[in-house]
């Protein structure tokens, strides 16, 4: 066996686990050479895919968050171009198409594509092969988890871009998480994909891109911006992040206090999953 990331053969497995509510076994495979962990021969991923709800219930307020940071970046950058134009823009592996609706409700154009959706929201704004081709800015959100290579995505679908902007939940270097964590999410087995910001990197190279110009907020949102302006406006971006962060909690404790308001995204997918536990 080969890594899926580097190619290298310098693999150790580092437990078997079962995933789905089928208890498919399978192995966590670690590359020393690298630092990916991922799961060997996702051969069930038919089978995680059949149920359209995996109990994901942050995905909407995920979205909003996504969508909210990226108009922050996008005028930032047209700032500095002394813009109010922009070109058109494709999110990879849009599901149902939530992100790219809510930027083009902003107005930015926006399409999608999904080879394993029917992109229900985003339609008629579906891209061609040929639009994929030549559109320069895209984005990939909570993707790069789910694919067994990260080269091969690289090369066929994102290809020459003056920005890619992508989230995932990145592991510190060398560290195998304890199999409680909750990004592992074997009862659903769709996660096959676990990096680090060395195997990301590793595998951008790999294709040809300068891993110097990949950028993260926190350990989820990440950037590779091929021109000046894009970095620019990105560290410009984080710092207003940060600042917006503060008052987002802010804004939560005191709604809390006022009138009693509790999100209920983090219990629902607590009772969700044990739904599926039990199922198991």
């Amino acid at each position: 066996m080969n890594c899926p990331n580097c190619n290298g053969t310098n693999l150790v497995c580092k437990k078997r686990v079962e995933v789905t509510k089928d208890y498919i076994k399978s192995d966590l495979m670690h590359c020393n050479d690298c630092d990916i962990l991922f799961l060997c021969n996702p051969t069930w991923l038919i089978n995680a895919y059949e149920e359209s709800f995996s109990c994901d219930t942050g995905h909407v307020i995920r979205n909003n968050s996504l969508a909210s940071k990226t108009i922050l970046y996008f005028r930032i950058w047209q700032i500095i171009n002394r813009t109010a134009d922009f070109e058109k823009c494709l999110d990879l592996g849009t599901g149902i198409g939530i992100f790219p609706r809510l930027m083009r409700d902003k107005g930015y154009l926006f399409y999608g594509f999904d080879e394993f959706s029917s992109m229900s929201l985003i339609k008629p704004f579906i891209a061609s092969d040929e639009m994929m081709s030549k559109i320069k800015i895209k984005t990939s959100f909570e993707v790069i988890e789910h694919i067994p290579s990260l080269p091969s995505f690289l090369r066929e679908k994102v290809g020459d871009v003056n920005l890619f902007l992508f989230s995932t939940e990145l592991r510190d270097v060398g560290k195998i998480p304890n199999l409680n964590w909750d990004y592992y999410n074997f009862e659903v087995g769709q996660h096959i994909s676990f990096h680090s910001i060395k195997s990301l990197k590793i595998a951008f190279k790999k294709e040809g891109y300068d891993p110097d110009r990949i950028f993260s907020f926190g350990k989820s949102l990440h950037v590779l911006a091929n021109t000046r302006k894009w970095i620019i406006a990105f560290r410009l971006a984080r710092i207003i992040w940060k600042i917006n962060l503060l008052f987002e909690k802010l804004q939560k404790i005191l709604l809390n206090l006022i009138f009693k308001e509790k999100s209920l995204t983090q219990s629902d997918f607590s009772y969700s999953k044990k739904l599926i536990k039990n199922i198991r």
